[in-house]
């Protein structure tokens, strides 16, 4: 059931006549804070290495928190598309602190240990960027480490996202 909250939440977000509304911003987010903090993915179905286990990004994909995470991302897009900004001015997540907050703490093994969420991640960098970015540059040495964690969010952002030279 949390799961399928978390598609029509993220569904909701990136269909401009969905019918949630700005004025439901503080609901929308602290109903995503309780999607991304769901148990699912376990750490233990996450460290599955036999063949038969989802790899990381099909984990994600599958499990509340990975939804959730996405939808997350996708709610920062939202709300830039609700709040004004000079022509001209590049984008920040200055009108979205929540957004950069919650991102900044999953990229802590001590608080995201699962390679499922790192893979969302990673899918989820070009849009990071077109959100901030500044912000996303600062990101990308943490993000794209070179542990177990950064190799799942490479390897995802590689397969999932096209080049661009931005």
């Amino acid at each position: 059931m949390r799961k399928t909250v978390a598609d029509l939440l993220a569904e909701g977000l990136r269909v401009p006549t969905s019918g949630i509304v700005i004025e439901d911003r503080a609901a929308t987010w602290a109903l995503l804070c309780k999607l991304v903090a769901d148990k699912s993915p376990t750490a233990s179905q996450d460290c599955q290495n036999d063949r038969s286990a989802m790899s990381p990004v099909e984990l994600a994909i599958n499990s509340v928190r990975g939804v959730a995470v996405e939808a997350a991302i996708e709610y920062g897009v939202w709300v830039q598309g609700h709040v004004s900004s000079s022509e001209g001015t590049p984008r920040t997540l200055s009108d979205c602190p929540e957004l950069r907050l919650k991102v900044e703490s999953l990229l802590d093994p001590a608080v995201e240990p699962t390679r499922a969420v790192r893979a969302v991640l990673g899918r989820s960098f070009p849009r990071l960027v077109y959100l901030d970015k500044p912000w996303a540059a600062t990101l990308s040495s943490r993000l794209f480490s070179e542990d177990k964690l950064g190799q799942a969010s490479w390897s995802t952002y590689l397969l999932f996202c096209s080049a661009f030279d931005d």
